[in-house]
């Protein structure tokens, strides 16, 4: 097996930092691995001293993996956490620290979530649940503020001076208490001697800028150090890096900024694009893509252009045409979910296998038309990193609000009886939004409830309060408001039911504060708009329920064995690959999900796009709503490019034409496809000699392209230079419009050579030409001249006319129009309705060229032929020598 060219210069590169940016599918891994076993081999470093680093367990097994199949062993492969964790042991073992517990250390950031909350909660005389957050939010931003040196208590923290550059004082932007609960949890972890996963990196930093010896040991403990995936770093892992290779520098990071998807937490793409300057680093680029075939790359690298916070760098597809992008816009999201279901079916019926295919979407809140589909269809399916859509938290509370109003209504009209399901369900209810009731006094009026059998509103509209303040009683008196309101709106539609009554419950506004993080109270807004938008076509309140509740069924009764279509975010989707890719996120209002980091989402869509191996659905709903990234790209027109390519590079030698040669020409002037011929492509001899002579047949045809180009030009510059004639001509027709409208109330005297016909030339029109001095006057109809202006006895100044053939006149409508002796005819003066050339205007301009034959005709064009036929010469010879074997 052969390394490709620029993987070769990074596995040769020897000492000093080096940063790589390496597109997706690039075999980065493999590259690292090439390049540990060049330092062991051939510059003799002992294995131990080289350290690998990366985020996931897989990651760092995977490239051991291929290290060892070199002939290398003893390479140090870690996680970020297990580096931290071994720097946090040594700096125990050397006594600066007592030893910390180390058991379940996944599990103890929930944990101690947990506690930290409940004991706010009791600090504030308060049961937790009342508190406007929960255990797994507070969980999350925890792990943030920590993986960014934020601190709970900053001014406890004692940091020495280097280390207060870096660290910064925590903070959320919208509630207090998780400050205050991260505060307690970082007491209750310390009482404990608790050490958590995030905590291994915290703390390992917090030792080599406390403790000198253990940064020794740490500086000296490695000669070489490569990161893996280093966009997706954040401060800590910066900063512990970069301590890591202080004393030597033999540093390299390598990763793609255009996959820096993880921003809200943490990740900054700064960390890798400024990577270079902060160490004076050698810089490589990997562009070849193993992966994907070229109508995706080709498209994906157009969107990703459009950033401009990147470092350029192609996107080279090593496969080549023969992938399928289909791009499609639907009436509706359910006709999205149809052609997605009918598509997989499709799928399976070749022979495909449900783990082949995938579904990504940017937010989850975009599954219920899909999952409700394949349910339907009766297809095992699987959501990865979230619950089914009826299922989640935020869209069960609205169910349940339905529910428990629908009781209310029946038991009001003597149909049931409060039940256990009935107060489990105004338990469920009363604290989202959160009215700030205790856990005993919800007890209470559940069994009061139960014991008198009376409805729970009843009993809070007679006075069953016994609540701490006032705010509260009138909380609960504002549920119950809602309540009967939503009685009376459960014949109606339930899409609208439900818009009401998340409007009323100021449901998206207490989601959004009560989230740790603003992504994920976002995420969760939009679960519960996609639940309206889904519920629009499912007629009244009761048969959406029923429809939930038979999707639920149909769903549990499917077998969990089968092999199941996946569908997840892209965030969870970055690594991965597919035969068969499906992006129904591709609306306007899906993707960018929102207007504060477009680049990011743009990196989002990058990262979709380049998950496929043979074939990627780009979908989207409405039909006029594409995302305005594809829409950015020209997307419809580079995959019509595309295939237009593909067409002619699969063409056998007998139908292999010059439109053919100058497609594929122009093909690699617009795309990066030079690459990918010079390195990768490989016809055969015949098509080779095809494609030689009709390229000199395309030459050929050039000066007739040329002659086209130039008789084109020569149109176009002499209307430019009959340009300021007709514009002088309109000024005069505007300034002849402006007189005539001010003297229109002025006859023009016309004397005629005969006496006129009967009926005085009513309803007749005349038209002027100047003979000498005179104006001769004619019937318009036949051309007749009946007469002469009589310019010295017309009220109408003659000398305003700058050319009377722009003018009509036609006999008053009322008035005198002959004079007493029928020697004299008035007329009143117009401008001629249907002049031979409209006044002013430019003559036609010449139809543009076509495309084809203006890019024949420019040097561009001899430039891509020589590209083309240096191809061309560099697959002859790849055909006499061996083709490198591609190495992912």
């Amino acid at each position: 097996m052969q390394l490709t060219d620029e993987q070769r210069r990074i596995v040769d590169h020897d000492t000093g930092p080096a940063i790589v940016y390496a597109v997706a599918g690039a075999g980065k891994s493999t590259t690292l691995a090439h390049r540990v076993q060049r330092l062991v081999t051939v510059h003799g470093v002992d294995p131990a001293r080289i350290l690998i680093c990366s985020f996931s367990r897989e990651t760092v097994g995977d490239i051991r993996q291929k290290i060892e199949n070199l002939g290398v062993h003893g390479t140090q492969c870690l996680t970020f956490n297990a580096l931290g964790r071994r720097i946090v042991q040594k700096t125990v073992g050397a006594g600066h620290w007592q030893p910390f517990d180390e058991k379940d250390i996944e599990h103890k950031p929930a944990q101690l979530a947990m506690k930290a909350l409940i004991e706010l909660g009791r600090r504030q005389g308060k049961n937790f649940a009342t508190l406007d957050l929960n255990p797994e939010d507070l969980q999350t931003w925890i792990s943030i503020c920590k993986g960014n040196l934020r601190y709970a208590h900053l001014g406890k923290a004692d940091l020495p001076p280097e280390g207060l550059k870096s660290a910064t004082q925590a903070a959320h932007p919208d509630n207090a208490h998780y400050l205050e609960a991260y505060r307690i949890y970082e007491e209750l972890r310390q009482n404990t001697r608790s050490l958590t996963f995030d905590d291994q990196l915290l703390l390992g930093w917090e030792a080599l800028v406390r403790f000198p010896d253990i940064r020794a040991w740490l500086t000296g403990a490695y000669d070489y150090v490569l990161i893996d995936e280093y966009q997706d770093v954040n401060l800590v892992q910066v900063q512990l890096a970069d301590i890591l290779t202080e004393r030597h520098r033999n540093y390299m990071a390598i990763g793609d900024d255009d996959q820096c998807i993880y921003e809200w937490r943490g990740a900054a793409v700064r960390f890798i694009l400024d990577f270079g300057q902060r160490y004076n680093a050698v810089e490589y680029t990997i562009s070849d893509n193993f992966r994907c075939p070229a109508e995706a790359t080709l498209l994906a690298g157009k969107v990703i252009a459009a950033n401009t916070d990147r470092h350029p760098k192609d996107l080279v597809s090593q496969k080549g045409f023969g992938g399928n992008v289909l791009l499609k816009g639907f009436a509706s999201d359910g006709d999205v979910a149809k052609h997605l279901v009918e598509a997989y079916r499709a799928h399976l019926a070749k022979g495909g296998t449900p783990k082949q295919a995938i579904v990504l979407v940017r937010s989850y809140a975009q599954t219920p038309a899909i999952e409700a589909r394949l349910i339907q269809e009766g297809l095992p399916y699987r959501v990865i990193g979230s619950q089914r859509f009826y299922e989640r938290p935020e869209v069960r509370t609205l169910f349940t609000y339905l529910s428990f109003a629908r009781q209310e209504r029946d038991m009001a009209k003597g149909l049931g009886k409060p039940s256990e399901q009935y107060t489990r369900r105004f338990a469920d209810i009363i604290r989202t939004p959160n009215r700030f009731v205790t856990n005993d006094w919800i007890q209470r009026i559940r069994d009061q409830s139960l014991m008198q059998q009376e409805s729970i509103p009843a009993l809070i509209e007679r006075g069953f309060y016994e609540v701490p303040n006032e705010g509260a009683r009138k909380r609960l008196l504002r549920f119950v408001q809602v309540i009967r309101a939503l009685q009376t709106r459960l014949e109606a539609n339930a899409a609208d039911t439900l818009f009401w009554l998340v409007t009323e419950l100021e449901y998206l506004d207490y989601l959004q504060k009560a989230a740790g993080v603003a992504e994920l109270g976002e995420e969760r807004c939009k679960n519960v708009r996609a639940l309206v938008q889904y519920a629009r076509s499912r007629g009244k309140v009761a048969d959406f329920l029923e429809h939930i509740r038979l999707l639920h069924v149909e769903e549990n009764e499917a077998d969990a064995s089968l092999p199941a279509l996946h569908i997840m975010s892209i965030h969870r989707a970055k690594g991965l690959q597919w035969p068969l890719v499906f992006v129904p996120s591709c609306a306007d209002d899906q993707l960018p999900a929102s207007a504060e980091n477009q680049e990011e989402e743009r990196r989002l869509l990058y990262v979709a796009m380049t998950r496929t191996q043979q074939e990627l659905h780009l979908l989207y709903a409405p039909q006029d709503k594409l995302c305005r990234f594809l829409d950015h790209a020209g997307a419809a027109e580079v995959l019509t490019h595309a295939d237009m390519i593909r067409r002619s590079l699969a063409k056998p030698e007998g139908n292999f034409t010059a439109d053919d040669a100058i497609n594929v020409a122009l093909g690699l002037r617009l795309y990066p496809l030079g690459r990918y011929m010079d390195v990768w492509w490989q016809p055969q001899p015949s098509q080779i000699r095809a494609i030689n002579q009709q390229l000199h047949l395309a030459l050929k045809r050039q000066p007739d392209a040329l002659l086209q180009v130039e008789r084109f030009k020569t149109q176009l510059a002499e209307l430019e230079a009959a340009q300021p004639a007709r514009e002088e001509a309109l000024s005069c027709w505007r300034s002849l419009e402006r007189r005539l409208l001010l003297f229109r109330e002025r006859p023009l005297n016309v004397v005629l050579h005969a006496e006129p016909p009967p009926g005085d030339f009513a309803g007749t029109t005349f038209l002027f030409a100047l003979k000498g001095d005179k104006v001769q006057v004619r019937l318009a109809a036949d051309g007749k001249v009946i007469g002469w202006v009589d310019a010295k006895n017309s009220r109408f100044p003659v000398d305003q006319i700058a050319c009377w053939e722009w003018v009509e006149g036609v006999p008053p409508v009322s008035g005198q129009r002959i004079s007493a002796s029928r020697r004299s005819l008035f007329l009143r003066l117009q401008p001629v309705k249907s002049p031979d050339l409209e006044i002013g205007a430019a003559a036609p301009r010449p139809e543009p060229l076509p495309f084809a034959v203006q890019y024949l005709a420019s040097s561009q064009f001899n430039e891509d032929l020589a590209r083309l036929q240096g191809a061309l010469e560099a697959a002859a010879r790849r055909q006499v020598s061996a083709q490198p074997t591609p190495v992912v």
